[in-house]
């Protein structure tokens, strides 16, 4: 029952030096990001072999639009066109995320961020938290039921689900 417009945030104007640093905005592109703050085991992640089996589904249909990754540096995916992780100020990124055709992401704090910048559709790759709970309606939420989410104290570093 909660309002998911009730709170919204402004992308910021692209100003010329971030064209400059960021070329790509100017045409489609498809942001990805597999990162979980600091964290490179989280439950919440997709194994990096998963997250590459997407990335090449989507290169092969859509060739001619370059795969942006963002966030932070634990992510280690390779099929990405540019990596810009780490290296966007906080205003950048929600450019970035707002001008974005499509985020690829585990869930987390940029797909929030996205939703509430109404920056469009994402694909969301849920692992251990709920879709139905966590999912926005306009993103396709993609998940594995592992829900192991509160289980434990230390849900995030291992889910009794998982055996992978």
């Amino acid at each position: 029952g909660f309002d998911e417009n009730l709170f919204s945030l402004s992308v910021p104007a692209i100003t010329p030096d971030v064209l400059k640093r960021f070329p790509f905005l100017n045409a489609p592109f498809i942001a990805v990001n597999r990162s979980v703050g600091s964290s490179r085991d989280s439950t919440k992640l997709w194994s990096v072999k998963e997250y590459q089996n997407v990335l090449t589904r989507i290169k092969e249909q859509y060739p001619a639009i370059p795969l942006i990754r963002i966030g932070s540096e634990t992510g280690e995916i390779q099929d990405c066109n540019v990596n810009i992780c780490g290296k966007t100020t906080f205003n950048e990124l929600m450019i970035i995320l707002g001008r974005a055709t499509l985020l690829v992401s585990n869930e987390g704090g940029l797909v929030h961020l996205r939703h509430f910048l109404h920056g469009g559709k994402s694909t969301v790759l849920f692992c251990s938290t709920d879709k139905n709970f966590y999912g926005y309606q306009e993103n396709e939420n993609i998940g594995k039921n592992c829900h192991c989410e509160w289980f434990h104290h230390g849900w995030q570093e291992f889910c009794i689900k998982i055996y992978n």
